[in-house]
């Protein structure tokens, strides 16, 4: 709205501005000033459900347990957050319906154009020019690996999400609308418990490239990385791979909290 309607060129500000400043999500490491009692795992469960939105992190009550935070605010249909994303997506979009697809298609594991291709059933300029859309609102991201030489020429690429909420919303939410919607928010809960671990641990990582990059800014590491991120070929697959200038360093982040060299 505010690139459109007041940055716009029919907008009376058009070329009048002085600066423009883009706020986003804050990391982990800001979102935990808002449950300063928790220990390190309580805080990042619910960093993993709310993001770094300030205003997701407000709803979340840090006086009680993860569980009864997502039953109350989460998924009562009743409360700001049930219908967040769905709003967000009905006010910014013209096809609302398409993106839902690839969103589920996203929280569903399909992150390959291909995959996302065979899962919506859109032709692949079509899905190409949608998730760009959503790319450009900050809801997902293309990610290559680490040690590509020419990043925005590379076929390895694949899609996911980055806002955790409207991750976490299209991944147990979603699918169990109805449900939810007829009272039946025990079943959901329940599910959710069971799927959490794994979602929790993709969250895990992105912590531990946000901690590792700040070592390696503070000088507390042997060495300055230049690139931080994933890796993965046909044989192989590592959550954190640091590479610096003259050398590269390897570490495989796990959801114990151990970083292995």
């Amino acid at each position: 709205m505010m690139e459109t309607k007041v940055l716009g060129y029919r907008s009376p500000l058009y070329g009048r501005r002085t600066g423009q400043l883009i706020l986003y999500p804050m990391d982990f490491t800001g979102a935990r000033q808002f449950f300063p009692r928790p220990n390190f795992e309580d805080a990042l469960a619910f960093y993993a459900v709310c993001g770094g939105v300030p205003a997701y992190l407000l709803e979340f009550n840090p006086q009680v347990d993860l569980w009864t935070n997502i039953r109350e605010r989460v998924l009562t249909p009743a409360t700001f957050l049930y219908p967040e994303p769905e709003f967000i997506l009905r006010e910014e979009l013209r096809e609302p319906r398409n993106y839902f697809a690839i969103l589920k298609a996203l929280a569903a594991g399909k992150t390959k154009i291909g995959e996302l291709v065979n899962e919506t059933g859109f032709p692949k300029n079509k899905l190409t020019k949608y998730l760009s859309v959503l790319t450009d609102l900050k809801i997902v991201e293309r990610e290559i690996p680490v040690t590509e030489e020419k990043p925005e020429k590379s076929k390895r690429g694949i899609y996911q999400m980055t806002d955790h909420y409207f991750r976490f919303w299209f991944e147990f939410v979603f699918p169990d609308r109805s449900d939810l919607e007829s009272g039946d928010i025990d079943t959901v809960l329940k599910k959710i418990k069971q799927g959490f671990p794994l979602y929790l641990s993709t969250v895990y990582e992105n912590v531990a490239r946000e901690f590792t990059l700040t070592w390696s800014r503070q000088g507390n590491l042997p060495f300055r990385l230049n690139r931080l991120g994933r890796y993965w070929d046909k044989d192989a697959e590592i959550d954190l791979v640091g590479l610096a200038r003259k050398m590269m360093w390897r570490y495989l982040a796990k959801p114990s909290g151990r970083t292995n060299q």
